[in-house]
């Protein structure tokens, strides 16, 4: 199946998507028939060059499968496939094959992956899953591929939130899970069961490392401190613990974010209010320059953050209350000199007084 590029792309984004796919079928089918008929092998010995000084190059196996999946060639994708390499092949983060479809957007070699055994709940070192990332890059027809196939809609993140937490207000994508969601008899009610559960096992943590004197703002393998996490996933009890044992509020991660910017983004007014009681800057930007205001999830947040941007008052870091003990001790050697120049100037005028006496 042949179509013009100039005809595709005036055709709706839909229906483009459905055309793309088919293509590729039909590519993956063509694909199929020549390599039974041999041409596999008889082109590689036509087009062999000879190698002269002996040298060679090896990748492997699974690093040509993750280019694949990067070019999205699904003829190649199938072929490593077949030939055995692991359709989990994850790199250093933990990002499987599958999670770099979702964030791409490639249906079809998502497809292939799935149905070679690539796993739906399969965590990356951030503990999202595939769903996690298909629905924070708004894939509807990933998602959807991802829930016939048994993912896991109750499966939290590192930082407490669950797929739907990821979906876009409104989209396409928070449809189908919520219509998935009814279909298994699993509320928001229930997912705030579990996420009330994870955050009482927060807290029974916290209270443990108090007890044992260990400190509370060790930043993880990502700069993120217990504060980051608690606040992310709104656990405003956990917040409370935290702040009453000193953690730093304007501590940041490996990406600039303080405890407020989580807060915010992920849409937890009470812990916002927390954080700002607690003398939280609302002015920090993150390394994209992201201001706490600038990432929240809703206007009310938004408008708590811009009124706290205007009333802030800064608390003095240890060198400005350096800097005024200088300026104080100048200020009374300036007084002790005037107050000698006048006794001077007084002395000078009794001996004066005393001579012309």
């Amino acid at each position: 199946m042949e179509i013009d590029q100039s005809v595709l792309e005036q055709l709706p984004l839909e229906q483009r998507r459905r055309l793309v796919r088919r293509m590729r079928q039909d590519q993956i089918r063509a694909y199929m028939e020549w390599e039974k008929s041999g041409g596999a092998k008889t082109s590689a010995r036509k087009h062999r060059r000879e190698n002269r000084r002996r040298t060679q190059v090896e990748f492997g196996a699974e690093t040509i499968l993750q280019e694949a999946v990067a070019r999205f060639d699904d003829i190649e994708v199938l072929k490593l496939l077949d030939s055995g390499v692991d359709p989990n092949t994850a790199g250093s983060t933990g990002v499987t094959l599958l999670h770099q479809c979702c964030k791409d957007n490639n249906v079809s070699t998502a497809e292939i992956l799935v149905q070679k055994g690539a796993g739906v709940n399969t965590l990356d070192h951030d503990l999202w899953t595939p769903l996690h990332m298909a629905c924070a890059y708004d894939c509807p027809e990933i998602v959807h591929l991802l829930l016939m196939n048994g993912a896991d809609t109750s499966l939290m993140d590192i930082d407490g939130n669950f797929a739907l937490d990821h979906a876009p207000v409104g989209s396409e994508v928070r449809q189908i899970l919520h219509n998935h969601m009814q279909q298994k008899g699993l509320s928001e009610a229930a997912l705030s069961e579990i996420r009330q559960r994870s955050m009482q096992a927060m807290l029974a943590d916290v209270q443990g490392l108090i007890k044992q004197g260990e400190q509370l703002d060790v930043p993880n393998g990502f700069g993120a401190t217990l504060l980051h996490i608690a606040s992310a996933n709104g656990y405003s009890d956990v917040v409370k613990v935290l702040l009453e044992n000193s953690c730093r509020v304007e501590a940041v991660d490996e990406d600039g974010w303080t405890a407020l910017h989580a807060a915010a983004r992920y849409g937890h007014l009470k812990v916002v209010k927390q954080l700002l009681k607690a003398d939280a800057n609302p002015h920090v930007k993150t390394y994209n320059g992201a201001k706490p205001a600038d990432l929240a999830a809703t206007e009310r947040i938004e408008e708590v953050l811009r009124k706290a941007e205007q009333d802030f008052k800064e608390s003095p870091t240890e060198q400005d209350i350096v800097a005024k003990a200088f300026e104080f001790l100048n200020e009374v050697k300036s007084f002790e000199q005037l107050k000698k120049e006048k006794e001077d100037i007084v002395g000078t005028l009794v001996r004066l007084n005393s001579k012309t006496m």
